[in-house]
């Protein structure tokens, strides 16, 4: 059969089959602009859309409110606080108001964190950091004061790795401020499930001490598919958008990740009569998946993917596949030599296009199976030495 020519580029995708869920997380928001602390707990197995979904929630809240954000990764789980301080390092520094905190907690937190220390040079007039009873203490007190200014929309992306520590000081946030215009998100897998956040999840609406809401995404249904399909190849006849949404539920299992780099992947010209297989094994979730037993589509439609970037983003994204799951710019820097505008354009390509999500403390792959193909399939041995044993 004849592929159509390419029509969806890489146009950034809508969010497709989550309007009801959208819905109820604004409303959400509008209960925390009102002056109430909410909780809201977004849940979505691995490739299952939760990031996009905050991310879609983000761009919605920001025209009213600011937006601060972290994301954990496992090796979060063994440095207590690290969440909190992430938060911290994703652009409450920058909050409106902040000048305005007690000058001790200001203190604190610069001296944890540098950048806070660049702005708030220590005094030897303010009280020692101790007496305003720890960096909770801080990060509350400086929430307060900056909440008051704006309400505050504060992502924690991939909650299953918070370490216990931020749980506890999530919870004393929600103690302590129950009147601030705060909107804290929680976005997770089902598992692992950290007992905190189980516990936290208990305690949440009809009725119960934390106002807030729990939203489960499910997998993508037909007609959202079809949907994603007529977005991406709006040149298909119904019967041909009908035909190509069941292929790709059958090779995604209705995952969005899977599903829309297939998509993106036949606008760019693949073939689906050369790949075939269908995933997932019984019993078996994304993260749990080796790439060797993804269907063929999968694997190919990630190849395409991946031959669609520039040079210097392949570069950037092979160097962060290799050097760890948080890797900050100055280190994707070193080990590939790009430089000033030309790192930066390549990695807002990666971020652009999917592949790569910023925080504050580096940058990390949108899904560990996606970062195990480039591993496996797109670096040669030598380039992975070379990277490693760049030192800076």
């Amino acid at each position: 059969a004849t592929v159509p020519a390419p029509s969806v580029g890489w146009r950034r995708a809508p969010l497709i089959g989550r309007q009801r869920e959208l819905t109820s997380a604004l409303g959400q928001w509008r209960n925390a602009k009102s002056a109430r602390v909410t909780l809201l707990v977004v849940e979505a197995e691995s490739g299952g859309g939760k990031s996009r979904f905050v991310e879609e929630l983000a761009t919605r809240a920001s025209l009213d409110g600011g937006v601060i954000a972290t994301r954990a990764v496992p090796a979060d789980l063994d440095q207590p606080g690290s969440a909190m301080l992430g938060l911290a390092r994703g652009g409450l520094l920058q909050s409106p108001g902040v000048a305005g905190a007690n000058p001790a907690a200001l203190a604190l937190l610069a001296a944890e964190l540098s950048d806070w220390a660049e702005r708030f040079p220590p005094k030897s007039s303010v009280s020692t950091p101790s007496k305003m009873g720890g960096l909770d203490a801080a990060l509350i007190e400086v929430l307060r004061v900056t909440s008051a200014e704006r309400p505050h929309l504060l992502i924690f992306d991939d909650a299953q790795w918070i370490d216990p520590t931020s749980y506890q000081m999530v919870e004393r946030l929600i103690r302590d401020l129950p009147r601030a215009p705060i909107l804290i998100v929680l976005a997770t897998t089902p598992e692992p499930a950290p007992p905190k956040l189980a516990e936290l999840r208990t305690r949440i609406g009809g009725g119960r001490d934390i106002a807030g809401a729990t939203i489960v995404l499910g997998r993508l249904t037909t007609e959202s598919l079809r949907e994603l399909v007529r977005w991406a190849l709006p040149s298909y006849a119904d019967e041909s958008v009908d035909r190509l949404a069941r292929r790709i539920a059958a090779d995604s299992a209705g995952l969005p990740l899977l599903a829309f780099e297939i998509a993106h992947a036949i606008a760019q010209g693949l073939d689906l009569e050369t790949a075939n297989g269908a995933w997932p094994h019984p019993l078996r979730t994304l993260d749990s998946t080796f790439p060797g037993d993804l269907p063929d589509t999968i694997i190919a439609s990630i190849r395409v993917g991946f031959r669609c970037l520039t040079r210097a983003a392949q570069q950037a994204l092979v160097a962060t596949a290799v050097l760890g799951d948080r890797v900050p710019a100055k280190r994707i820097s070193c080990a590939t030599d790009l430089k000033g505008e030309a790192l930066h354009a390549a990695l807002d390509e990666l971020e652009w296009r999917r592949w790569l999500v910023a925080e504050s403390r580096g940058y990390v792959f949108v899904a560990r199976i996606v970062r195990d193909i480039v591993l496996r399939d797109m670096i040669t041995d030598g380039e992975r030495l070379r990277i490693e044993a760049k030192k800076c």
